[in-house]
């Protein structure tokens, strides 16, 4: 594929993810139709009597008087964390609208639309503005759907962790039952979503953590996940996963940032999970910025990563002295990395190391005839670790670095011994800004009491 047919599919992606959510009304005839008042709590407690019911709800984008008006959930955040959301009890279709320039609106609320009983549901089209934390919470399951939304500046909540201090969390969509892999069991679709401003130290576009029932997560946009206060996360954070999940079509551009090490995709665990990560459009412009991680074994808490495929991704890495566009982490066996091009910066284009405080084997992976034209590589295009075992490499690159045993590659001599002094320093930065996301991850899941 050529970097223009590349930007054209991407431009294409883009159209269709806006595009999505008007359709999306007009194909569900409504059972229930709520106008917004722009009062809280009504609008709430409105939204709730309609959800309760269940069928298809359409939630409109004007009063009954014809005027544009936002639901009212509350911009006040302690109030908001007490009743600004709704409860999905029932299985339920909850639809947006467009009406002239007026989109249907939820402004405001504590993740407004949350699933804790296991339901069947489908989110689409509708606009959030400033939701507090997130503003889908998907926690219990058995098919849910969130299809053309629309997420705009996740105003993020405070959390205090073991040690004392308090940071921010701030999600766009998050599904996942948090350890249980019996809460999430129908599949799930987060597909053609915008969400654009986080911000939060700890923040991510799309999360899901321990999903038990084949997904997938494509078409949806991911912007300005970045702010001065991030320190990492990533635009889709995919972790103990417990069956096959898709990632494609999506374009991931987090924000420029010295200090975040937020990733384009992060991906780990469990060993159930089948990862299929293709044909996504991700830009990272920063320091300790990666494309892609593939992760998995005793650092993450998983039991590894196994068969995933990483194919026909366009990662671009920029000022990334500690980054790399495609990076492997410790215990992931047998994944195929093919046919991905990557432009930019970075301290390698591929590679396997491990998080430093962690040791497992990165075996049998295969990386097949990637492009590596465009990327400018800072130690090594190639980078095997000393957990690296029985690797391959097929295709062209200008340098590779080889610690570990049983490696195999085209790219001609492995270099080693001068790899060997400097590869501890340089990599400190990587592995470090690894596991602060994997530790936040743990916090994720055990810590939700929030800081008003």
């Amino acid at each position: 594929m050529s970097r223009r047919t590349a930007f054209s599919s991407l431009f294409l992606l883009l159209i269709t993810a806006l595009m999505i959510a008007p359709a999306v009304a007009a194909s569900h005839p409504a059972h229930s139709v709520v106008y917004p008042t722009g009062v809280f709590p009504d609008d709430v407690q409105n939204v709730q009597a309609a959800v309760d019911k269940g069928g298809v709800v359409l939630l409109k984008a004007v009063n009954v008087s014809g005027a544009p008006t936002s639901f009212n959930f509350s911009t006040d955040l302690a109030v908001a964390a007490v009743s600004g959301g709704i409860n999905l009890t029932t299985d339920v279709t909850i639809l947006g609208e467009h009406s002239g320039r007026a989109r249907t609106t939820i402004l405001g609320g504590f993740a407004p639309i949350l699933g804790l009983v296991p339901v069947k549901s489908s989110i689409q089209g509708i606009v959030f503005e400033r939701p507090f934390d997130d503003a889908i919470q998907i926690a219990a399951s058995t098919g849910t759907d969130v299809i053309g939304n629309y997420i705009h500046n996740v105003v993020p909540v405070k959390v205090r962790v073991g040690s004392g201090r308090i940071i921010t969390f701030g999600d766009g969509i998050d599904v996942g039952s948090y350890g249980d892999n019996t809460g999430i069991t129908g599949k799930v679709r987060v597909m053609g979503n915008v969400i654009d401003g986080l911000g939060a130290i700890f923040s991510n576009g799309v999360q899901f953590d321990t999903v038990g029932a084949e997904s997938e997560v494509s078409g949806n946009v991911v912007v300005h996940l970045n702010s001065p206060d991030t320190e990492t996360g990533g635009g889709i954070t995919l972790i103990r996963i417990q069956k096959p999940i898709v990632v494609s079509n999506n374009l991931i551009i987090p924000g420029a940032s010295s200090m975040s090490d937020a990733d384009g995709i992060f991906v780990g665990g469990d060993m159930g999970a089948r990862y299929k990560v293709f044909s996504n459009f991700i830009y990272c412009d920063g320091t300790f910025a990666d494309g892609i991680d593939i992760t998995g074994g005793d650092a993450t808490g998983t039991t590894g990563t196994f068969d995933a495929v990483i194919a026909n991704n366009f990662v671009t890495t920029k000022n990334a002295s500690s980054g790399a566009p495609i990076a492997v982490f410790d215990l992931v066996t047998n994944a195929l990395i093919e046919g991905n091009f990557l432009f930019g910066d970075g301290y390698f284009a591929m590679g396997i190391t491990t998080y430093g405080f962690e040791t497992n084997t990165a075996s049998l992976n295969r990386f097949v005839d990637n492009h590596l034209e465009g990327f400018s590589s800072s130690f090594a295009d190639i980078f095997f670790d000393a957990n690296a075992e029985n690797n391959r490499v097929i295709g062209k690159c200008k340098s590779l670095v080889d610690l570990g045993t049983g490696n195999t590659s085209t790219c001609g001599e492995a270099m080693k011994s001068a790899a060997a002094s400097e590869t501890p320093q340089r990599l400190a930065g990587m592995q470090a800004k690894s596991r602060n996301l994997l530790q936040l991850q743990h916090v994720r899941l055990l810590v939700r009491t929030r800081i008003p």
